[in-house]
């Protein structure tokens, strides 16, 4: 047993070193003049996970490289490397902008996986030209738990950005549930937005529905603007039944002002449309229940 063990040690001190060198001989051949080479070093270097990382200089300037591939295979492999390759930060930050959609997407899984300082590059992405660059920032950022709500509800109020966009930011915020209550006011002006790129009711309406899910009971921000739309005669069907849905979760029985209000919608007999008076009856019975 003695001797297996001393057998094994031996060869692992013994391996190292080979290891070591053979990540240097690769990153050597990053920079030779066949694609081919290249393309096989980077490739080999993306599926050497930690033992890369000898080669993060290389990696990166690897990024610049004329080759598809060579490309693709390095931000790979500092994606393996994740903190490890924080120095090649900058220049994956700059990979977001290539040329071709799988580079870009494995620039962006890269930074996914640098804590902190790759969030922040993920963050400056949102406003990149790309749009799957976009969504992909946004994936990640909707994962980072609060550090990526400041960002998002950048993205949610923006009224540059298409309603498309928007309504993705609402959904991974929505995600974070109540690590993303600062994302309240944000939220409230997708709520409000009069118009945009696209369908502005469905960003209405998305945001209207991640409110329960982020807000706290309460909110009186939230109860008042919700509260003003279910009551608005002029306002969309649908956003005014879902912004009841909302009251039901949000308010008590404390809350006057909205108490007031579905009691006027719930008895108001020129309202020839039922489904709100039935509504606003179902919210107040809801409501009566909350503490």
């Amino acid at each position: 047993m003695k001797k297996l063990l001393l057998g094994i040690l031996g060869v692992a001190l013994w391996a190292a070193p080979v290891v070591a060198a053979d990540i240097e001989a690769l990153a050597q051949k990053l920079k030779d003049k066949d694609p081919e080479v290249r393309r096989a070093a980077a490739k080999e270097l993306s599926e050497a996970g930690k033992e890369a990382k000898p080669a993060v200089t290389a990696l990166a300037a690897a990024l610049k490289d004329s080759d598809l591939y060579v490309r693709r295979f390095a931000a790979g492999a500092l994606g393996g490397l994740g903190r490890d390759a924080k120095d090649a930060i900058p220049a994956l930050s700059k990979a977001l902008d290539d040329s071709k959609q799988q580079v870009r997407e494995a620039a962006v899984a890269a930074l996914d996986k640098m804590g902190a300082d790759g969030l922040q590059a993920l963050s400056k992405a949102l406003s990149n030209a790309y749009p799957d660059v976009k969504e992909a920032a946004i994936a990640s950022l909707g994962k980072a738990g609060s550090a990526g709500v400041t960002p998002l509800s950048d993205m949610i109020k923006d009224p540059r950005e298409s309603v498309e966009t928007r309504r993705k930011a609402i959904e991974a915020v929505k995600g974070l549930g109540k690590d993303a209550k600062a994302a309240v006011p944000a939220l409230l002006v997708a709520v409000r937005t009069p118009k945009a790129k696209g369908d502005v009711n469905l960003l209405r309406a998305d945001a209207i529905k991640a409110l329960p899910m982020v807000a706290e009971k309460g909110d009186k921000d939230v109860l008042d603007v919700l509260t003003g739309i279910a009551g608005q005669n002029g306002a969309p069907g649908n956003l005014r039944t879902e912004s009841m849905r909302v009251l039901a979760d949000l308010a008590t029985k404390d809350d006057t002002k909205v108490i007031e209000t579905l009691t006027r919608l719930s008895r108001d007999e020129t309202q020839k449309n039922l489904q709100f008076k039935n509504a606003a009856k179902d919210t107040l019975s809801k409501i009566e229940g909350n503490k």
